[in-house]
């Protein structure tokens, strides 16, 4: 027979020793959670920056050797342009001479403006930047002058021969110019990747300081208050173990029958009780308790009882076969798996009746 005063421990409550609650814990477990993953974001974030600045910078000494290239194939074209007497080579020629030029002058523009140059980059294109118009401007007005001798049939001019002669060395400077460019852009990527791997290293040594503090500050303390909760715990069990066993040598001992019963239906009962009404205890704990007693006192024994209880009285019983005795019943209410039920104390008064009928015929 369980002890009446048995109840789990419902999630959400604190421990018989109130060492731990449940919600706190969980409640301090997130947040240790929610902020490694803020730290996680924050840093992925910043590295993620610092990445794309980085491949920025390597993308960008890549377009500046793209720019060295095309102003070397603007020389050789402008020159190969000059010297081909062929009318249809020079045409083509001008044309593939202005494409390139609008080429050049494009990505030029777009680097030179760059808003995320640094002020060292900057620098270099202010320097560069007066060379290379020039440079554009003599490439198209020697196409044009070009476009102008096809147009009139003239094999040659004075001044493409100069400029054919002046533009290896203008070309040349140029070109040093964007390598030293392009050579800042690399020294910058460089400079990039190494704090980018500072950072990640530092990221790094920041996640585990994080979680090293954590596990101090929050987790060993939380996992420590589980293990007294998990402690309490036993040492609760283990009491309603201990109670459930005194409660039931009591109940086994007792000479009296003991019900509980909730609206008359059998929750549990002892051994004494089975033996009173003649049933197995097992076939017993699947009847009414309404299935023992005389119909005439149903309505008393499922009547509210009072936390006092109710005084003892004298009712009729009903045994296997249906025969009836007298019995006496005392019922209480009392907490019984997490509600209120009634117990009843049942007694077999048929030898006291016995008694009582011999002494008043005598």
């Amino acid at each position: 027979m369980n002890p009446p005063n048995k109840r789990p421990l419902a999630p959400g409550l604190t421990a018989p020793g109130g060492s731990l609650s449940v919600p706190q814990l969980r409640q301090q477990y997130m947040l240790g959670l929610a902020l490694i993953g803020a730290l996680l974001i924050i840093g992925a974030l910043a590295i993620h920056a610092l990445r794309s600045r980085s491949g920025n910078l390597v993308a960008a000494a890549g377009e500046i050797g793209r720019q060295q290239a095309l102003v070397q194939s603007l020389s050789l074209r402008v020159l190969t342009m000059i010297a081909n007497p062929d009318e249809a080579q020079r045409t083509e020629h001008v044309l593939a001479v202005e494409r390139e030029l609008v080429t050049l002058e494009g990505r030029h523009d777009r680097m030179r403006n760059d808003p995320d140059n640094s002020e060292a980059i900057h620098a270099l294109y202010v320097g560069l930047d007066e060379r290379f118009r020039a440079f554009v401007r003599a490439t198209r007005a020697a196409a044009v002058r070009v476009a102008q001798a096809v147009a009139r049939r003239e094999a040659s001019a004075p001044e493409l021969d100069a400029f054919a002669r002046s533009l290896p060395a203008t070309a040349a400077a140029l070109d040093v110019d964007l390598g030293e460019l392009h050579a800042r852009y690399e020294v910058e990527a460089s400079d990039r990747e190494r704090i980018l791997q500072a950072a990640e290293f530092s990221f790094v040594v920041l996640l585990l300081g994080v979680l090293v503090l954590e596990a101090l500050l929050i987790f060993r303390p939380a996992l420590t208050r589980l293990q007294d909760f998990l402690s309490d715990m036993i040492r609760a069990r283990e009491a309603v173990r201990e109670s459930e066993e005194r409660f039931r040598r009591l109940s086994e001992a007792a000479f009296e029958g003991i019900a509980i019963h909730r609206d008359g239906q059998l929750l549990d009962a002892n051994q004494s009780l089975a033996q009173i009404f003649d049933h197995e205890l097992a076939e017993l704990l699947q009847m009414s308790l309404l299935d023992l007693v005389s119909q005439a006192f149903h309505d008393r024994l499922l009547a509210p009882v009072p936390s006092t209880g109710l005084a003892p009285y004298e009712a009729v019983g009903v045994r296997r076969g249906g025969q009836l005795f007298p019995i006496e019943v005392i019922t209480r209410v009392i907490p019984f798996g997490g509600n209120s039920v009634k117990v009843a104390t049942i007694r077999d008064i048929s030898d006291r009746k016995r008694v009582e009928a011999a002494l008043r015929r005598a």
